[in-house]
């Protein structure tokens, strides 16, 4: 049940953010308390913030403790290797496999169940799904971190460090989001029974495609038509390495990390997109025989879920009054409190001009800036525009194929943002942690993502 400990209030850094609402990412609270298990390190501190009327979400963390923690993995790295991370992408990658299937069958049966039969499916799929989701989320801890001393440990050495990047960390994974452009491609050439067999196919796979933490997409046959007419998959080329490139064994080890980071963080990334599916449907099945407004039923925490649909009534009041939601994981504690307990760290950003980030594919161009904070932002982003987000997730394709490149405020060598533009070959500087602070829609700007800068002109 949340807590209402109003003198609590933390000074944090802020991370990241996006779409999202408390009932879905109220969940990433025990994730992140139970995702270093069996490792050497923990989170200091983590916590996400929402005003529940714009369903948008704010990440904060501790940035020097989360380098102390780094360090730790590090030392690891040097006795172990990374062959914890193997076994841990091993693990993940099969788990996804099952629990995707589970999360879709435990969706298609929600509206048959009664009432009881509800609330006692919710208990062990939402314990399956913070579990499978923990096991991927320690690359959250580490991937900025180590992604930015890769990238500043090769710059001092060649000056096309972007370029080497790139292929040191090229492997022949292919992640969720192009198999399912692949399988939407299939579809193409094909009629009659063979054109259904192929989106009946997709619909069983894909069928989380497009749901995030803030709205869920149910797809039909109608739909997958549209979206195998749109589709259009990037095409591969590779670049020689340098004839005198050498790894230095620090820079070996997190290239060997951040390859088993881009399968865990894709398999985390998949198994949460089908996990919000079903929560989701869950919540609709909640909506539909309570009769509670929408708007005010996406303000629960998700514990309160079983509760609420017993006596929905004792809720409602209580839910016109949640303006805000945070989620703090501290201490070995988790919150769940009704008001904004998280302050940015002082920083004064005015007069800034130029700031840093890590390159992620190489490329300079001059644009205009356009912001994106989430979906709602997606149908006025024009062709050949800067892309400044957050951070990107699936629903993000469109519009990033649309941009002239790509900058965010968190991510890693690994992370959705950096592998898409690589595919796409667009300039990226991922990681600069104020670029949607500092830019606004129409500036202009210098974007060099072959030394990782943005600078307004």
């Amino acid at each position: 049940m949340p807590e209402n400990k109003a003198a609590l209030s933390f000074f944090a850094n802020k991370a990241s953010g996006g779409d999202g609402i408390l009932f879905t990412i109220s969940t990433i609270g025990p994730v992140i308390a139970r995702s270093t298990a069996g490792f050497p390190v923990s989170y200091p501190f983590y916590a996400l913030t929402l005003p529940t009327a714009t369903r948008h979400f704010d990440e904060w963390i501790l940035r020097d403790e989360y380098e102390k923690e780094t360090e730790k993995l590090l030392s690891l790295l040097v006795k172990e290797g990374v062959k914890p991370f193997k076994d841990l992408t091993q693990h993940i990658s099969a788990a996804a496999d099952l629990f995707v299937e589970e999360a879709r069958v435990c969706a298609e049966s929600l509206p048959d169940l009664s009432d009881e039969g509800l609330i006692a499916a919710y208990g062990p799929f939402m314990e399956r799904y913070v579990s499978l989701y923990a096991s991927g989320a320690i690359t959250f801890l580490y991937e900025d971190i180590l992604s930015e001393r890769l990238f500043a440990s090769l710059s001092a050495r060649y000056a096309d460090a972007t370029s080497i990047i790139h292929q040191v960390l090229a492997t022949s994974y292919r992640n969720f989001a192009s198999d399912s452009e692949i399988a939407l491609l299939a579809i193409h050439g094909t009629s009659g029974v063979d054109r259904e067999k192929h989106i009946e196919a997709f619909l069983k796979e894909f069928y989380f495609i497009g749901t995030n933490y803030a709205h869920i997409k149910i797809l039909d046959t109608a739909e997958v038509e549209k979206m195998a007419a749109d589709v259009k998959l990037n095409e591969h080329t590779e670049q020689a390495l340098p004839s005198a490139f050498s790894l230095t064994s620090e820079e070996e080890q997190i290239t060997l990390l951040l390859k088993e980071t881009d399968v865990i963080h894709d398999q985390r990334k998949r198994l949460s997109t089908a996990g919000c599916y079903t929560i989701l449907r869950f919540l609709d099945e909640a909506i539909r025989r309570t009769g509670v407004e929408r708007f005010l039923a996406e303000r629960l925490f998700w514990t309160e879920f079983p509760d609420f649909l017993k006596d929905p009534k004792q809720f409602v009041e209580k839910l016109k009054q949640r303006a805000c939601g945070s989620i703090v994981v501290t201490g070995g504690e988790i919150l769940y409190l009704d008001y904004n307990a998280v302050t940015e760290r002082a920083k004064d950003l005015s007069g800034v001009r130029e700031f840093k980030g890590t390159p992620a594919s190489t490329g300079k161009v001059s644009g205009r800036v356009h912001i994106v904070l989430g979906s709602k932002d997606f149908t006025f982003f024009q062709e050949g525009e800067i892309l400044v987000t957050e951070m990107t997730r699936p629903d993000f394709i469109a519009v990033m194929k649309k941009a002239a490149a790509i900058v965010t405020d968190e991510g890693g060598l690994t992370s959705h943002a950096a592998i898409v533009a690589r595919e796409m070959k667009k300039p990226c500087i991922i990681g600069t942690k104020i670029g949607t602070r500092i830019l606004k829609d129409g500036d202009m700007v210098e974007v060099d993502a072959e030394k990782g800068i943005v600078r307004k002109i």
